[in-house]
């Protein structure tokens, strides 16, 4: 019997593991066309986990039944297989899909500084608003502004990069700052009453989405 199945000791004990973990990355290859990838340590213990459980299995797998006789017959060794590999696969999904996110997690630090700076800009343009075609409006006179609010947004970026998974974020942060830019650029040629306007509804939809973004980080850690 076990000479008939020796092909099916081999596969279960050395090829089933390589079966698993090959569905693994392959796995992960198909959600990362959709999902931004897994961290190395994630794969890494993932795949340690699969492993280990695998071999286990393959010791402790029970093969044997009692017939009505009480005599032991041996399980057919393919079948040992099939069932061991059904959990396996299981808990592939469950440890490889597990740790795939979509994005980064909610960052309350980002949210707050997002929030002071709309505050901040908005006090801005309403200022150059009053005060268009005055000597207080002047470029001259607002570079400060200018310069705070670029190492607000400096900031807010560095901090946002230093977390995982969190493109979307710079990216809308980077557009942010761009904005902030092309501000500054049209301050320096002269800025009317009526250009004001324009201007606080792009950067204000930029503030709004980015803050969207982590109330909706937010909303999915909970």
């Amino acid at each position: 019997m076990y000479e008939r199945e020796s092909p099916w000791c081999i596969a279960e004990v050395v090829i089933g593991p390589i079966i698993v973990v090959a569905a693994f990355f392959l796995l992960r290859q198909f959600v990362g066309t959709f999902m931004t990838g897994i961290a190395e340590e994630e794969v890494r213990g993932s795949i340690y986990l699969t492993l280990g459980i695998s071999f286990a299995l393959g010791l402790f797998i029970r093969r044997t039944k009692e017939n009505k006789m009480g005599n032991r017959q041996y399980l057919p060794r393919r079948n040992a297989f099939v069932i061991r590999i059904i959990p396996l696969l299981l808990i592939l999904a469950f440890t490889g899909c597990a740790s795939i996110r979509l994005i980064a997690d909610y960052d309350e630090q980002i949210d707050t500084s997002v929030t002071d700076f709309q505050r901040k800009i908005e006090t801005f343009l309403t200022h150059l608003e009053r005060n268009a075609g005055k000597d207080e409006a002047k470029y001259q006179n607002n570079t400060k502004f200018y310069d705070e609010a670029k190492v607000d947004l400096s900031a807010i970026r560095v901090r946002a990069a230093a977390i995982p998974k969190n493109d979307i974020t710079l990216k809308l942060i980077d557009l942010l700052l761009e904005n902030i830019s092309n501000l500054e650029n049209l301050h320096k040629l002269g800025i009317s009453a009526e250009q004001v306007s324009p201007i606080r509804s792009a950067i204000n939809t930029q503030c709004t989405a980015i803050l969207k973004l982590e109330i909706a980080k937010k909303r999915g850690k909970s």
